[in-house]
């Protein structure tokens, strides 16, 4: 099955129709090839897209791949297919449009996009590295790409490269209470203490009412020996969330 990350990816690719014309969509004035074929093409696409908002995925394909067979150098048409091979689970035929797509437009992000989750989803880790790596070269501020590469390096657990990603994010993301939260996580992950507790009060200002940062900041203090500090830290925590049986216990044991 793909994952909740590929799901909201492809409903928001194919539930978006792009205009003839745009980027990334089908050329209809700059194409030199005969207009009979290109209009049959457009005709089979948007009875795809059609089908596709109908969710009746099988004739959805059937569209699109005669579409495809007319006009096999519109790199949109092949990304479309391939959203529907892998929502019916057909990954080694996506894999297959998806990389014809790259070949015709490599400034289209889209197929790269769908290429990399693919080969997560299949654990396919250094393949989907690679195309992340990818798409940030071409658009180095893709908050989806960079934090999807950080996923994917912490599933490797390479700690240093995800908390530099992730330091990238915040640069993009300046409000978001879980990027510091997350890179104060990878800094304590990588021995760095103060940095760690730095980016946990940062993510504290921003959410002063996520009980999960007081307490692990009470972990990072009782680690240092600081109990007095750990006890203040959960104690805040649960004026929060009175109901933490855990932290209830952690303070207990430190009478």
């Amino acid at each position: 099955m793909p994952s909740r990350k590929i799901l909201f990816f492809l409903i928001a690719l194919v539930a978006s129709t792009p205009a003839f014309g745009d980027a990334g969509a089908i050329k209809v004035e700059e194409s030199p090839r005969a207009p009979t074929s290109l209009s049959k093409s457009l005709a089979h696409y948007i009875m795809g897209i059609i089908y596709d908002n109908d969710s009746k995925r099988d004739r959805a394909v059937r569209e699109y791949k005669e579409a495809v067979k007319l006009e096999p150098s519109e790199s949109v048409i092949h990304t479309r297919l391939a959203a529907d091979y892998i929502l019916t689970h057909k990954y080694d035929l996506a894999m297959d449009e998806l990389k014809k797509a790259k070949s015709i437009d490599p400034t289209d992000a889209r197929p790269a996009f769908l290429l990399a989750l693919v080969y997560t989803s299949l654990r396919q880790f250094d393949n989907a590295q690679r195309e992340y790596e990818a798409v940030i070269n071409s658009y180095p501020d893709s908050v989806w790409a960079l934090s999807s590469l950080a996923d994917i390096y912490i599933l490797e657990d390479k700690i240093e490269e995800a908390a530099s990603v992730y330091e990238k994010l915040i640069l993009q993301e300046k409000d978001s209470a879980v990027l510091y939260f997350n890179l104060g996580i990878l800094y304590l992950k990588l021995g760095r203490v103060k940095d760690a507790i730095e980016k946990l009060r940062q993510a504290e200002t921003l959410d002063p009412n996520e009980p999960a940062i007081k307490n692990r900041l009470g972990d990072i203090y009782l680690k240092k020996g600081l109990r007095n500090k750990a006890r203040y830290e959960w104690q805040r925590s649960l004026e929060i969330d009175p109901g933490q049986e855990k932290i209830k216990e952690k303070i207990k044991n430190l009478n």
